[in-house]
């Protein structure tokens, strides 16, 4: 029986953009990259402290006279999704797509209001929503859409980042993509990096928007799953969903997904959050060279201004010599329709 692909996720975000960056390359260039070749990539940036120190920080690195070069095969980036490259209010888009979809489906699944938490998550309107976050969601999630192909999930996805538009912004979700952090992308993999994301988003629901978004592969998305189940005949085998979850990709998860996917630690790591601080310490706590950074949302005229949920990791921005970047003073435009 087709459940929604909706409770799928529960707990994650998502948007198609505009960006398509060329790919890294695997093998170090004999000849130090030219000073700040490709800083013109960052041109919705300001001027300031934290621009400069990210191009100080890639030109060192990139420059095989200087002490802190690495060569290109330990040039790993990794971004946090939901808040770090993509709006997260007044939701996870995630979420607002799995309620979407699983109110449209509830009809053929009367069960669902005799399972008082399913029955919660449907009935639920405007800011009650906001309450539905965390793995408990996630864990919601996968039972309602348990049974549902990998394929059909996908279709639906797909089809409600085409069609459903923001509250605030009157866009489509898929246009929310924080111009400035996929400039950041690009200047990255200009400069040879391989840039992968780690988010507490499903790895499922990202890659049905992943390589509009950010040119970034289906292999470089390191995110939450719930479990699957391969079922074959004679005939056919698919991949469906089973009512729990393999994994949430957040706080100190993230490393071991990072370690477990990858291989090596990396050196750039951009998050926003409290849940971010393990990619961000596992990145910086080395005697390599690093660079953390943390974007700060302090612009409620152009996005929203808010330290809710990142109270811990702006708090341990002096310990770890973390970046805070700021959307209203470090960024030209926040949304590429503005």
């Amino acid at each position: 029986m087709r459940k929604p692909a909706a409770l799928f996720v529960l707990t994650m975000s998502l948007m198609l953009g505009w960006s398509n960056p060329a790919k890294s390359e695997s093998v170090a260039s004999a000849e130090p990259l030219e000073k700040n070749a490709s800083v013109n990539l960052l041109r919705d940036w300001t001027d300031g402290a934290s621009k400069q120190r990210i191009v100080d920080f890639v030109t060192k690195i990139t420059n095989q006279s200087d002490p802190s070069y690495l060569p290109v095969e330990d040039r790993i980036a990794v971004f946090d999704n939901d808040g770090t490259l993509i709006c997260e209010k007044p939701a996870f888009f995630q979420i607002l797509f799995v309620h979407d979809a699983a109110v449209q489906d509830a009809a053929k699944h009367p069960e669902w209001q005799n399972d008082p938490k399913i029955k919660s998550f449907l009935d639920a309107k405007g800011d009650q929503i906001l309450k539905f976050h965390g793995m408990e969601s996630m864990r919601l999630g996968a039972q309602c859409w348990s049974g549902q192909t990998v394929e059909e999930f996908e279709q639906e996805a797909t089809k409600w980042l085409e069609t459903a538009r923001h509250p605030k912004f009157d866009k489509p979700y898929q246009e929310l993509i924080y111009k400035p952090v996929v400039e950041l992308v690009d200047y990255l993999r200009a400069n040879k990096f391989k840039v992968y994301m780690c988010s507490g988003g499903t790895t499922y629901f990202i890659r049905c928007y992943s390589k509009h978004a950010y040119g970034m592969e289906r292999d470089e998305i390191i995110g939450s799953n719930v479990k699957l189940e391969f079922k074959d005949d004679v005939k056919s085998s698919v991949l469906t969903g089973l009512p729990d979850i393999s994994l949430y990709n957040v706080g100190a998860d993230k490393p071991v997904s990072i370690y477990d996917h990858i291989g090596k630690r990396p050196v750039i790591a951009v998050g926003n959050s409290n849940g971010d601080m393990g990619m961000l310490e596992f990145t910086t706590d080395t005697n390599r060279p690093s660079l953390g950074i943390l974007i700060h949302h302090d612009d409620p005229v152009r996005e929203y201004a808010y330290d809710k949920g990142a109270e811990a990791a702006l708090k341990a921005v002096g310990d770890h010599h973390w970046l805070v970047v700021s959307m209203k003073d470090d960024f030209k435009s926040v949304f590429s329709f503005q």
